[in-house]
């Protein structure tokens, strides 16, 4: 019997697969703290590509902040590592950023002082479908963050992986039966 995680993999391969051919896949990712005024969201833009700008990218109906609507992405090149999938541990993401500018630097220095865990969201789209991420990875954190020369590293790994809730929440106020006596 195949595993969630194959017919995860085998679904999106196929979606990207009957994609437009000249549609490309467009990584993302979503950085969150209390220090910044609003979250900082880039759009992975490879440095050889001219124009360098936005794409506007609606996010899913359950995200973080500002959910279902369409919000910009800045482009921006990074290295991202995806977690590998693993019975022992949930993995992380290590995530690399070049040539950081003033639209992280002044967040990284702020999320610094404070002490707490960056909140990190990856998603992927298809350029040609803006209007809703192919593949969503939500509630990992950011707790180190390295900066030199321009480029910022840090490791997002998921909090409480192990005690997540999946599918459906069956509650005694939605679902009366649940509870006896009643």
């Amino acid at each position: 019997m195949a595993q969630p995680a194959d017919i995860w993999d085998k679904a999106i391969a196929e979606a990207y697969a009957s994609a437009p051919a000249n549609s490309r896949i467009l990584y993302t990712i979503e950085l969150r703290h209390p220090a910044f005024t609003e979250p900082v969201r880039v759009v992975h833009w490879p440095i050889e590509e001219p124009e360098p700008g936005v794409h506007t990218l609606t996010l899913e109906p359950d995200a973080p902040v500002d959910a279902g609507k369409a919000v910009p992405f800045v482009h921006c090149g990074f290295a991202l590592t995806l977690p590998q999938q693993s019975e022992r541990a949930p993995g992380e993401f290590v995530v690399r950023i070049d040539n950081v500018t003033e639209l992280l630097t002044g967040h990284l220095v702020a999320a610094r002082k404070q002490r707490t865990p960056i909140d990190f969201t990856y998603r992927e789209y298809l350029e040609s479908m803006p209007e809703e991420p192919q593949l969503v990875y939500h509630g990992a954190q950011i707790r180190k963050v390295s900066c030199s020369a321009g480029v910022a590293e840090g490791r997002a790994e998921f909090v409480n992986w192990l005690n997540k809730i999946f599918g459906r929440q069956y509650t005694p106020g939605e679902y009366p039966g649940l509870v006896r006596g009643r």
